[in-house]
């Protein structure tokens, strides 16, 4: 009978053992660049997760620090690509943040001084910064309607690729100087002043201090005319959003309420599947920011993480909620105009936008 219980014993214990092997493995404190020494909260290790080594880079801002985390892009032109060291040479620390297409397009939600720059896309989870420096990780909606010459329409999105036929999109020219190519299906209407100014069926030019909508020619039942009025409205939810001075979205969700949280928002399977170089982004139960890489593609020196084990990751540096940001070559940290990192792409990636620290 003893032995019996010491056998289970023993296999509870090694159960137990196996799966907290993520940090038992081993975790080294590395040294930091001779220049960053005592002058920011940073720290460097490397991990051995899941038998295969990862330096990770960890930046830790206090709520009484003197610190504050804004978005950036590089440059006005938000479709405009920068590495995260151009986009954080006047702040203390950057972090890539957002997808990205291949023309410089981010992808989902961003807020920049309390305005909407670009809208959610399949509500999809953001990180975002109160105007009391309070931070908030969760899914983001966008509802709202187009009047448009006695026709109304659902908002779509703003500043955001064409993903549906459905409702009506709308463009300023913060997204550049050309509303999206579409086929002869589309209408493409300049408004300035609150009118129609001019009607298409192809891109055309947005003017300064204006905007176009676009939209499917379907889903009119009245004519457009020059001169009618267009008015449009939207609201984020849940409604906290709306009152957000910094947001961005990526994901998926990492850590929710203390617990490790993985869920499919979709996105491609090459974020799902895997090692890679990692980003994240979450804060702890007392407002502690905790932004994070994980060096990839590297093999025998940094090999990556998997979602898993960055969610683990983060919850041992004691993150309440925790989110995904863009990884793999994009995955850069900057410190006092540092690159501490070491990316898979050299040189440096550009990407669409950055997580920057300035002091107050």
């Amino acid at each position: 009978m003893f032995k019996l219980s010491f056998k289970y014993f023993l296999f509870v214990f090694l159960l137990i053992i196996t799966c907290g092997q993520v940090f038992a493995e081993e975790t080294t404190v590395l040294p930091l660049i001779p220049d960053l020494q005592n002058s920011f909260p940073h720290s460097r290790y490397r991990y051995t997760l899941g038998g295969r080594p990862a330096i990770v880079n960890v930046i830790t801002i206090e709520e009484e620090s003197p610190y504050e985390v804004r978005l950036a892009f590089g440059s006005r032109k938000m479709r405009a690509r920068h590495s995260v060291r151009y986009i954080a040479r006047y702040a203390y620390a950057g972090v890539n943040a957002q997808y990205f297409k291949g023309d410089g397009t981010p992808l989902g939600l961003s807020i920049v001084n309390g305005k909407l720059l670009t809208g959610p896309l399949f509500s999809r989870t953001a990180f975002g910064v109160t105007e009391d420096e309070e931070y908030k990780i969760g899914e983001v909606s966008l509802s709202g309607r187009v009047s448009i010459s006695g026709n109304t329409l659902p908002l779509t999105n703003i500043n955001q690729p064409i993903m549906s036929s459905k409702g009506a999109y709308i463009y300023n020219n913060l997204w550049g100087r050309y509303t999206p190519e579409t086929s002869s299906e589309y209408y493409h209407v300049v408004v300035k002043r609150g009118r129609i100014k001019e009607i298409a069926t192809g891109r055309v030019r947005i003017p300064a201090k204006s905007y176009a909508v676009v939209f499917n020619k379907k889903q009119l039942k009245k004519n457009l005319e020059c001169k009618a009025r267009v008015r449009y409205k939207y609201t984020l939810t849940p409604d906290i959003w709306n009152d957000m001075e910094y947001a961005v979205a990526a994901g998926p969700v990492l850590v929710r309420n203390g617990k490790k949280f993985i869920q499919n928002q979709r996105f491609q399977n090459d974020i799902f599947k895997g090692k890679a170089p990692r980003t994240a982004i979450g804060f702890s139960k007392d407002n502690r920011l905790i932004i994070l890489t994980v060096d990839g593609r590297q093999k025998g020196v940094s090999e990556g993480a998997t979602l898993s084990e960055l969610a683990d990751l983060m919850l041992s540096f004691g993150a309440y909620q925790a989110m995904n940001f863009d990884g793999g070559g994009s995955t850069q940290m900057v410190i006092n105009g540092h690159l501490i990192n070491c990316p898979s792409e050299k040189p440096a990636r550009k990407v669409s936008n950055a997580i920057v620290i300035y002091r107050k």
